[in-house]
């Protein structure tokens, strides 16, 4: 049977649901009660369910017959009398299921407190697992209210979306049932039970912000907690809506599913504990940042996806794109000092212009024409893409225009479905222009464009075609905002003339999704200028960056183009130049480049690295504080000044127990791996198995990863496999493993012989996309397209298809780049006579 939208037959209004679940049979029983009119007359209701067994379904007092069919995970209650769409109708059924060990529906979550394995459940419904909870119409417009009634043991703290409204307890059971839902969608619904500590914090506007943790931890939520109050406060200001529930719950969680940080399920989020939590002994600078960011988007969420939701998962990106673009905003208004735009031009706009590159690319707003397919829509085209398309139209439109439109739009499609339509419509009728003409063509067109600026002429010429890292498909032409000093012109046709004085700084501070083709002599010219930011040069680098990879410019082009930004003090500018840096050495990959980097180096970080210490200052700013972490690691890697003997040495301080900062530890375990593998390969894996912080496990997991000989890397994948290993955590094991230039082809040949576990424990998650694309970033030889693709050919791809499709591109590109410029490269990075 096709696929059909089963919300087009019958819309719930209510769900009743009694849980009471069995830690130890790993099963509950379950008792659902819907309140639903049929669309049309039928004698058959079709609900979704996914490994539920049905013990009896009623509706009204009639007992019906089910059937269900596996493959649409569709269960049908078959009626002796035909129901009429002219009154609600109670749907009843009992039924059992499984609590799960991939953390998808009802899950059980396993970790270690004072030395005690404990278990607690936790939910990860989005974006189709309701289903392995309750029988339910499993889509978005689908919205409903719920009430949940848990039974647990009388000890555990029961956290769900509302407030309890009644618990009573019985013998050593308690049963706790808690408010109704606003109206909302399925994928929306949580429920976590455990030993659970929390902390409050109350917002401005009395709002209860509650942080959970396990007993041990809470002592790290302090900080988080008043984050997401502060960030509540600003989104209800912006929003001009208030929060419409009186708590808002936030759960630090041991496991979640693999490739998620948070969920931002309505009044109660569930996050990643070290997306969360914050270990002054442990949490790194970086993963501060980011914490502040993942709350800040979980949290635009509760107006951006609960509040108003998309229809339909195509619209995916009016969820993820808004609270992607939203989270800088309120970071940026809360942490002035950190410069998060920087941040986000580096690492968000580069990495979706870079995806967006790719002929495999597809539209922000994309066809999902299966459940199947919607994992491989949560990525950086939706995400990155999508985000920066809305802070183009924030440019364009202005700060005020903007937030009005967007607050109107909120107000008049709460607790309902919306499309990209409705918000083009209220952000037209704010502003007066024409917003939808100009949106539609950057997020239904495929790709982006890039200009050439022509300076030979009386005036300039200014061309746009599709920018891509090979022959591009497409031929479209997109309305470009060009920045034309303290205006924004829109550059709607292939070619345009302007005045010969006009600035080359044509996309100020990156506002706009497109590129230009600057030479580096334009890039020069630029660099003078008065009004040149450090965003520009984010930008610059960036556009310059990827015309190396496609052919335009070279890659030694790239390299003296660098140079020229040495001096730079901005930690963006220095991550776009590093990752420009590691794209090269990645794809001419060699002992011959690695061991040849000095002199380069010294030009490049040699003056930073002189000037600054492997201690770190508490007190520097945010930005110098990164780039110190950058050009340490830069310099280290080059072998530059006493770079390496420095991380040598803190390895030896951490080995004998000594304090070293958190940000430090990557860079001296790479360094103790490079020096003696055999001799400290051990440490690592007893240091893996005593510390229970995630982010610590990383950077282990990092160094045991970056093995040059077989029989460790074997140790590695083979520790990977075992419980000692998140299954949440794994996958990145593979990832770091496919990006060591000595064990990617092992890794991948481990990847073949073991891809059953594989689909077994990722299969259902994001994570599989992001294993098999990182295939891409691997290998830049022909051999391996061929490989890769005739293994797949036998293989179930659904779900990840466009992620083979991602690889093979990329290796391509990687391949032709490899062939075209090895030999200058090569010559580039040889010793001096």
């Amino acid at each position: 049977m096709a696929f059909r939208h089963l919300s087009d037959l019958i819309q719930p209004h209510s769900y009743k649901v009694e849980i009471t679940p069995s830690i130890d049979k790993l099963q509950f029983n379950g008792k659902v009660s819907i309140e639903a009119s049929v669309k049309q007359k039928t004698q058959e209701i079709v609900l979704h369910a996914r490994g539920l067994s049905i013990e009896k379904a009623q509706v009204g007092n009639n007992t019906l017959k089910t059937t269900y069919d596996e493959k649409t995970e569709e269960l049908t209650l078959h009626l002796t009398k035909a129901l009429t769409p002219d009154s609600p109708h109670t749907i009843t059924i009992d039924y059992t299921g499984s609590i799960d060990q991939n953390a998808h529906g009802l899950y059980l979550s396993t970790y270690t407190d004072d030395n005690k394995e404990k278990k607690m459940l936790a939910t990860q419904f989005e974006s189709i697992h309701a289903r392995m909870f309750m029988p339910c119409i499993d889509e978005p417009a689908a919205k409903a209210t719920f009430q949940l009634t848990v039974t647990t043991d009388a000890n555990l703290t029961v956290v769900s979306n509302t407030e309890p409204e009644t618990e009573t307890t019985t013998d050593r059971l308690k049963t706790t049932t808690f408010k109704e839902t606003p109206v909302m969608s399925t994928y929306l619904l949580a429920l976590i039970i455990g030993e659970l500590d929390f902390i409050e914090k109350k917002t401005k506007h009395g709002v209860a912000v509650r942080t959970y943790a396990i007993p041990s931890q809470i002592k790290h939520a302090e900080s988080s907690t008043a984050m997401a109050a502060d960030v509540l406060d600003y989104y209800e200001n912006y929003f001009e809506i208030p929060y419409p529930l009186p708590v808002l719950n936030q759960i630090a969680l041991p496991d979640v599913e693999a490739g998620v940080g948070a969920m931002e399920n309505w009044g109660c989020v569930t996050y990643r504990a070290d997306s969360l939590l914050i270990d002054p002994d442990q949490t790194s600078r970086d993963m501060l940042t980011y914490n502040a960011v993942v709350i800040a988007h979980e949290l635009a969420h509760q107006w951006f996806g609960n509040l108003v939701t998309m229809k339909w998962w195509d619209e995916l990106w009016l969820n993820e794109g808004f609270a992607a673009f939203i989270e800088y905003l309120a970071i940026d208004h809360l942490k002035p000092e950190w410069d998060v735009w920087e941040e986000f031009l580096s690492n968000d706009f580069a990495r979706a212009r870079k995806k967006d590159a790719m002929n495999s690319t597809h539209a922000v707003r994309t066809a999902i024409h299966h459940p199947k397919e919607i994992a491989e829509v949560f990525d950086d085209i939706t995400y990155r893409k999508g985000s920066s398309s809305i802070r183009m139209l924030w440019h364009y439109l202005g700060e005020e225009n903007f937030r009005k439109g967007l607050s109107a739009y909120l107000k008049k499609h709460s607790y309902s479905n919306a499309t990209s339509d409705d918000l083009w419509e209220a952000l037209e009728k704010q502003s007066g222009k024409k917003v939808k003409k100009f949106m539609d063509a950057w997020t239904t067109i495929e790709g982006h464009p890039i200009i050439s600026i022509d300076q030979t002429n009386q005036d300039l010429t200014l061309t746009q075609k599709r920018f891509s890292f090979s022959k591009a498909t497409n031929t479209d032409t997109w309305p470009i905002p060009l920045t034309l000093g303290d205006e924004i012109k829109i550059m709607d046709t292939p070619t345009v003339s302007l005045p010969k004085d006009t600035s080359l700084l044509l996309n100020k501070d990156g506002g706009g999704f497109f590129r230009i083709a600057y030479t580096p002599e334009q890039v020069s010219e630029i660099s003078n200028l008065a009004k040149f930011s450090d965003l520009d040069g984010i930008s610059i680098l960036s556009d310059v960056g990827e015309q190396v990879i496609n052919g335009a410019l070279s890659s030694t082009e790239l390299l003296e183009l660098q140079l020229t930004f040495a001096d730079s003090k901005k930690s963006g500018v220095w991550d776009v130049m590093s990752a420009n840096f590691g794209s090269i050495l990645r794809t001419f990959s060699s002992d011959e480049i690695y061991d040849n980097l000095k002199n380069y180096g010294e030009q490049w970080v040699g003056n930073h690295y002189s000037s600054l210490k492997w201690e770190i200052n508490e007190n520097e700013t945010h930005n110098d504080a990164l780039l110190r972490l950058t050009i340490l690691s830069l310099a280290r890697m080059c072998n530059v000044g006493d770079a390496r003997k420095q991380a040598t040495q803190l390895f030896e301080r951490i080995q004998n127990g000594e304090s070293v900062h958190q940000d430090l530890r990557s860079m001296a375990y790479i360094q103790a791996i490079r020096n003696d593998e055999q001799k400290n390969y051990q440490w690592f894996v007893d240091a893996y198995n005593q510390t229970n912080h995630s982010e610590e496990e990383r950077r282990l997991a990092g160094a045991m990863c970056s093995v040059k000989t077989n029989k460790l890397m074997d140790r590695s994948l083979e520790f990977m496999m075992s419980d000692d290993v998140r299954s949440q955590d794994g996958y990145v094991w593979l990832i770091y493993g496919l990006r060591n230039r000595h064990q990617k082809e092992r890794v991948w040949e481990f990847i073949k012989d073991n891809w059953d576990w594989l689909y077994d424990t990722y299969g259902h998650s994001i994570a599989l996309s992001s294993i098999v694309t990182s295939f891409g970033a691997a290998f830049a030889e022909d051999k391996y397209k061929d490989d890769i693709s005739s293994f797949f050919k036998d293989k179930k791809t659904e779900g990840f298809a466009r992620s083979i499709e991602k690889a093979l591109e990329f290796i391509d590109f990687q391949s032709a780049w490899r062939k075209r410029d090895k030999k200058q490269v090569l010559e580039y990075f040889s010793p001096l006579e």
